[in-house]
């Protein structure tokens, strides 16, 4: 998305982000940007504090496609995460399912992401006036494999849900895949409903529902955006700047009303 809305000379640098590596040395940057010859940065990824306090202290405005960083001078454009969620709770709640299991992160986890994730299932929950069953949270990472736990963890209940939020594809992948090795009929048992709308989602069978996180539309708005701090002199805001991209629920073949008695 960045890269179809560039009309000009792009300079790709690559940086590492890892514990091992917190701070970055200037000499380490591209030529364009030690030499000043850059006006605009936009980092795709999770960014290198380090660089961005960098860029930052020279008077460069930075954007961030895709993650959230909490530094004046920053713009950080994300989708509307809670939104994502809402969006699948209220879904789920209007196909009728009463009993909704949560896949949702890590326990205690900090992620920006995460965190307005759970606060748009909490908005759902309230609004049909429903409190959240904590034995139906399932903490854990998104990735596939916990998906396939969850779902030994879940049906083993006296009373096991109709339906799953997976804060991510994968973890919803590996629902569906264990769901129906147990001999669990997706949607007609059991309907799973992720988040992302990524290559994963066109893979699953049956295809999965999910909300779709607008990451080329990102790239693209994070391009107008350092075009409009530099057009604009804004380049050193007072305070840190989100801009958040609207969502949109994709409906597919994973999820359907539960069954009569459920």
């Amino acid at each position: 998305g960045a890269m179809g809305a560039m009309a000009e000379a792009v300079t790709i640098g690559r940086y590492r982000t890892d514990a091992d590596y917190p701070t970055m040395d200037p000499d380490q940057f591209p030529q364009p940007i030690r030499t000043g010859t850059t006006s605009k940065f936009l980092l795709v990824g999770k960014p290198n504090p380090s660089l961005c306090q960098t860029l930052i202290v020279r008077g460069f405005g930075v954007a961030v496609a895709g993650f959230d960083v909490a530094l004046t001078g920053v713009t950080s454009l994300l989708p509307d995460y809670a939104a994502a969620s809402q969006a699948a709770i209220d879904y789920l709640f209007n196909l009728g399912h009463k009993r909704i299991a949560i896949l949702s992160g890590p326990f205690g986890a900090t992620d920006y992401h995460i965190i307005e994730l759970n606060r748009g299932v909490r908005a759902g929950y309230d609004k049909v006036n429903v409190p959240i069953e904590a034995q139906n949270i399932i903490y854990g990472d998104l990735a596939m494999e916990n998906g396939y736990k969850a779902v030994d963890i879940l049906m083993e209940r006296p009373e096991p849900p109709t339906a799953v939020f997976c804060f991510d594809d994968a973890a919803a992948a590996g629902v569906i895949a264990r769901a129906q090795a147990r001999g669990i009929s997706v949607p007609e048992d059991l309907s799973v409903v992720g988040c992302a709308d990524n290559s994963v989602s066109g893979h699953t069978q049956p295809a999965l529902t999910t909300v779709h996180l607008p990451a080329e539309e990102i790239g693209a708005a994070a391009v107008r955006e350092t075009d409009r701090r530099v057009r604009e002199r804004d380049s050193f805001p007072t305070e840190a700047n989100r801009i958040l991209l609207p969502v949109k629920l994709v409906e597919r073949a994973s999820s359907a009303p539960p069954k009569k008695g459920n």
